[in-house]
């Protein structure tokens, strides 16, 4: 004879949860993938550059910075973690002054100060695909296009150059 086995408070569908939460943080990292791609090719792009030529653009598997003369944009992305209800973060920090490369002993002549910063997640759209929004959601909504534009504009008009686009 066979008893009943009962888990209270499991809902049933435990596997099709975990399946919806890898999918969807799945989709989440190649969104930031096609963001960091879209400021910093993780190589030379065949295309002329969307940057000003005096902007330099260095890239790591998960954060870029865009390096003027004299301003700089970090974009870093903090991923949640995997028993978490979060899909992650996104730093967007402006700089003033030389941002200094991890494992560079190199420094610029002047230290960088943040001047602005922005947090944000990644938020479902109901048919468009994703937005970045703040947590208080004070700031408007970016696409990820969108997102990089705005990027490149802070660094354009921080160095007071213009956009290559």
């Amino acid at each position: 004879m066979q008893l009943p086995v009962q888990t209270p408070g499991v809902p049933f569908d435990v596997g099709a949860s975990r399946q919806h939460t890898a999918k969807r943080r799945t989709a989440v990292q190649q969104e930031v993938v096609r963001l960091l791609d879209d400021l910093a090719p993780a190589s030379a792009p065949a295309r002329r550059s969307a940057l000003p030529v005096a902007v330099k653009a260095y890239r790591w598997p998960n954060r870029c910075i865009l390096q003027g003369a004299a301003r700089a944009i970090s974009v870093s992305w903090f991923p949640g973690y995997q028993d978490d209800e979060s899909l992650g973060e996104l730093l967007v920090i402006s700089w003033r002054g030389t941002v200094s490369l991890p494992g560079s002993g190199q420094r610029g002549s002047e230290e960088a100060v943040a001047v602005t910063q922005l947090l944000l997640h990644l938020e479902p759209m109901s048919f468009d695909g994703w937005e970045w929004r703040t947590a208080a959601h004070d700031v408007a909504a970016f696409g990820t296009s969108a997102l990089a534009e705005y990027c490149r504009g802070q660094v354009a008009a921080l160095d007071g150059a213009t956009p290559g686009r």
